[in-house]
């Protein structure tokens, strides 16, 4: 019982649980909003003088682009950022697998995009890889160990992201259509925060079963964004619900979804997440099937709010950024006024 190292385990265990409860991302979040207020007034300066990144600047692969930085960001976030698999209480997880997982459908897509981009790739680059076979090869091979070292402490843990990695950078050789890049980075970051969800105190957001209001609160507003997103981008208005139903069901729908959202808050649950994220999608689409017509670019501006909340809520100011320099350059409109029939 008064075992040394018992005792040593314990405090550092109680220590790790008063830290990671603290709201650390709002504290942050909080802390750069004026480096977000200054990306809001000269982010498009900027991106207009980068010659870099030809792609963000306006255009027609103007999305594209963005959503392509949203996936390489968190392509490196899940490699480096992730933590450390000793924290984990349970001793059976499904984390190992489901990261490797987004690894492989991540570089699976990544590089199917980059072959659109390639022959906008700067020429300074190309002319100094005089063997670009074996260059390419070669950053894929370390961009793999980087991942395997980022696995779990033992040899399969470490030789399967490593193998996601390479195997889905092949298989993104042989994609021959590309998904729609919204819907794929909102399901992205969708799961993303469903994974930290399901572990928290791996990706350094909280302890689990000891989350505080303002770490559900956000996850749930990176879910409505994301449901919003999913809705006004493959649901179209067609005016064909009797208004008198339609008030019937809405009620409805808003009574399950705030049960759905009580649940949450009170189990911190996975599947009740994922049961709410649904719900909340199937009352706005019952809004939007009402509507004889929406607002343009709603869905646009639902998906640069959710790069904004996503980035507050994984630590990564640069998603968080592009999502306010995407918003800015959409038609301007009141977003409250277009978008509150959802609710």
């Amino acid at each position: 019982m008064f075992d040394e190292s018992l005792v040593v385990q314990s405090a550092v265990s109680a220590f790790n649980n008063a830290a990671l409860g603290a709201p650390l991302f709002m504290w942050l979040g909080l802390l750069m909003l004026p480096l977000f207020a200054m990306v809001y007034k000269v982010g498009n300066d900027f991106i207009a003088r980068q010659s870099f990144w030809q792609g963000l600047k306006q255009g027609n692969m103007r999305t594209f682009n963005f959503a392509l930085s949203v996936l390489v960001l968190v392509f490196a976030w899940l490699i480096l950022m992730g933590g450390n698999y000793g924290v984990l209480r349970d001793e059976i997880s499904i984390l190992p697998y489901a990261v490797s997982a987004m690894l492989f459908m991540l570089a699976a897509v990544i590089i199917e995009n980059l072959r659109e981009i390639n022959p906008q790739m700067p020429a300074f680059i190309t002319r100094r890889i005089k063997h670009r076979r074996l260059f390419l090869y070669s950053g894929l091979l370390l961009v793999s160990l980087v991942a395997g070292l980022g696995g779990a402490n033992t040899l399969w843990g470490a030789l399967m992201p490593a193998a996601a990695v390479f195997g889905g950078a092949v298989a993104g050789r042989a994609l021959r259509r590309r998904p729609s890049p919204i819907l794929f980075s909102t399901i992205v970051m969708l799961a993303v925060v469903t994974l930290i969800l399901m572990q928290p105190e791996f990706f350094r957001f909280g302890q689990l079963g000891n989350l505080s209001l303002v770490h559900l609160g956000a996850l749930v507003v990176t879910g409505v964004f994301a449901a919003a997103t999913v809705v006004l981008r493959n649901v179209k208005p067609r005016s064909k619900i009797h208004r008198s139903a339609y008030i019937k069901l809405k009620w409805m729908a808003r009574f399950v979804v705030a049960l759905a959202v009580v649940l949450f808050l009170l189990t911190e649950s996975v599947p009740v997440f994922l049961g709410m994220v649904v719900a909340i999608m199937l009352s706005f689409a019952l809004s939007v099937w009402h509507q004889d017509a929406i607002a343009a670019d709603l869905d646009k501006k639902m998906w640069a709010a959710l790069m904004c909340a996503f980035g507050i809520v994984t630590i990564m100011p640069v998603i968080t950024a592009l999502g306010i320099v995407y918003w800015t350059n959409l038609a301007a409109g009141n977003v409250w006024r277009q978008s509150k029939f959802l609710l």
